[in-house]
């Protein structure tokens, strides 16, 4: 059974010049990018990300600003910023939530495994992003569960082909 899954590289992974890299390793670990989209973060992309992370916004306390943060990570207007959508599959058994999750490591780039994406190429951690009053820079998001995926995508579709 075919299993499909939301990732989605981030702003960093571009102003670090990792887009080719990371799509590698996807590739050679045995992703299928269904659909991709590199898309310049508008406001339209904007209220979509917002609906994207709607989840983590009501879940964090408001003295963390987690919607600002959001705003500076993906959002400028003088330098627009990109991010690359991507729909994949696996035609192996694995379960593939579980697998890209490996695949990426931990959300901390400080404590992800040497080997994966962000152990590779992000060199943030939270600490450095609490101290500059930021997100974390960890290059790639993957869904973190089969409805997670299924809403993701959902909500991406406008923009993915």
């Amino acid at each position: 059974m075919e299993q499909t899954t939301f990732m989605m590289l981030k702003p960093d992974a571009f102003e670090q010049g990792v887009v080719e890299q990371i799509l590698e390793e996807l590739k050679a670990a045995g992703l299928i990018f269904n659909k991709k989209a590199e898309v310049v973060v508008t406001w339209e992309v904007m209220k979509t990300l917002l609906d994207h992370y709607r989840g983590v916004i009501e879940s964090m306390p408001k003295d963390f600003y987690f919607t600002g943060k959001l705003f500076n990570t993906f959002y400028d207007s003088e330098k627009p910023k990109h991010i690359l959508l991507l729909e994949v599959s696996s035609d192996n058994d694995t379960d593939l939530i579980t697998y890209t999750r490996t695949l990426i490591g931990s959300t901390n780039p400080q404590d992800a495994d040497a080997q994966s994406i962000r152990g590779k190429y992000s060199q943030d951690s939270y600490e450095q992003a609490m101290n500059h009053h930021r997100l974390v820079q960890n290059l790639i998001h993957a869904s973190d569960s089969e409805e997670s995926a299924k809403r993701e995508c959902e909500v991406w579709s406008g923009f993915l082909k």
